[in-house]
């Protein structure tokens, strides 16, 4: 096992990469020698050493989404197939497409290729949100780019960009009114501490009271006792008073 190695389609191709590591594992269970699933799927992508730089990632992405041997496998047949198209053998005649190797039969007689449980046989028809959560980054685009798919399915896709639109312009608007009522608040606050500074400038200042605040301050002013006034009695005449804003009233 340790000089099998999945490198170029053209020296060594993945089928018979796969073919090569399933006797490993048979042999290994005939003499009672279990190879564990876990293992099984490491050695496989720990051996795909093929340079193409979507392949790897394909790779990665198996690390991370699959927990079996044969599900892995599935995927990257698939990406084989799509990405060494061209791939020939020894003497020049055409290698068979990988990504047919293994497909299931369908009701109909047809047959259907699965990634994740989705059937991807025909990239025409509807996928739900679900179904394109399930696929990979790269069958999603190759799905959104087909001519086919799109004039399948133009009123569906143009429902759903209109529905992304009108999220966002609800979502703009809600925080732009939370924006615009922050900003009144605080131009208001801004209003009366300038108000305040303004008349603290102003020398004596007395703000406008009412109710039970201005009977107090009634009650407790001084009370002229003769036309002249007595000495240190205050004269509503003579105090400034300010709105708000710090605006002499």
């Amino acid at each position: 096992m340790d000089k099998i190695f999945y490198r170029h389609e053209a020296t060594f191709s993945f089928e018979k990469y796969i073919t090569a590591l399933n006797e490993i594992f048979t042999t290994h269970e005939r003499y009672n020698e279990r190879i564990y699933e876990s293992d099984k799927l490491r050695y496989l992508l720990d051996k795909c050493q093929n340079n193409h730089s979507e392949f790897k990632q394909i790779v990665v992405f198996c690390r991370s989404t699959q927990l079996t041997f044969n599900g892995a496998v599935t995927i990257l047949k698939e990406a084989v197939g799509r990405l060494f198209p061209d791939s020939h053998i020894r003497g020049g005649s055409k290698k068979r497409n990988i990504s047919q190797v293994n497909e299931k039969k369908g009701k109909g007689g047809g047959h259907s290729k699965e990634i994740n449980g989705v059937d991807t046989s025909d990239l025409t028809r509807w996928f739900s949100d679900e179904e394109m959560k399930k696929l990979p980054q790269w069958m999603r685009k190759k799905i959104a780019t087909n001519k086919n798919h799109q004039s399948n399915h133009k009123k569906k896709i143009d429902d759903k960009k209109r529905a992304r639109k009108n999220n966002v312009s609800a979502t703009t608007t809600e925080v732009g009114t939370t924006v615009s009522d922050d900003n009144t608040r605080n131009s208001l606050i801004a209003a009366v501490i300038n108000g305040i500074h303004n008349s603290t400038r102003q020398g004596s200042v007395q703000f406008p009271v009412n109710g039970r605040a201005a009977t107090i301050a009634s009650a407790n002013r001084p009370r002229p006792t003769s036309v002249g006034g007595t000495a240190g009695a205050v004269d509503d005449t003579s105090v400034i008073t300010f709105d708000h804003l710090g605006n002499p009233i």
